[in-house]
């Protein structure tokens, strides 16, 4: 396809280089245009195979992948309800550790984390603890932006901090596969 984008550049520059006398060497440079134009509707012809076959195994590409990712989600959730189940037998038997041949399973407590309500309210009870009559001054202060979170937690701990601004959840417990 490029060699008859510049075959055809060549041809119509001898066409409008020629003199209009020429009738011979202009008929032979239609001649020429019309087998440049043949060999151009093959070439698109075969760019036409290349892209429909390049379009169809992207697809088919594409419907492998979906393919894989179900069966990675079914595989998942079957690993999940098996954990599920042992997890719910564990803790419903008072068990925290089963030792087997091929792996250990215990129990993991959940994890405890702060959850904040009002990020707002939060900010002026923790800087007011930390810093009472010079609060105007340490809002100011660019680095003190986020209240550090043993704060956060020594106030809730202390009953200083409402639940509706933040709160010390734990995560449910999980298990653990060794």
């Amino acid at each position: 396809m490029y060699e008859i984008t510049e075959k055809y550049r060549e041809l119509s520059d001898m066409l409008a280089s020629s003199d209009d006398d020429d009738e011979g060497l202009e008929e032979a440079l239609q001649e020429a245009f019309s087998e440049l134009m043949q060999e151009q509707a093959q070439g698109a012809e075969v760019a036409v195979k290349i892209i429909r076959l390049a379009e169809s195994l992207n697809a088919a590409a594409k419907l492998e992948v979906d393919r894989i990712k179900l069966i990675i989600d079914r595989r998942k959730s079957r690993i999940d309800r098996a954990k599920k189940t042992v997890l719910e037998s564990m803790i419903a038997t008072n068990i925290n550790s089963i030792e087997t041949s091929i792996a250990t399973f215990s129990i993991m407590k959940g994890r405890e984390s702060t959850k904040v309500h009002d990020i707002e309210a939060l900010e002026k009870i923790v800087l007011n603890a930390e810093f009472g009559d010079e609060l105007e001054n340490a809002i100011n202060v660019e680095v003190i932006k986020k209240p550090v979170l043993k704060v956060i937690k020594a106030l809730i701990a202390d009953g200083k901090i409402p639940e509706e601004i933040a709160s010390q959840v734990r995560s449910e417990k999980t298990l653990k596969i060794k």
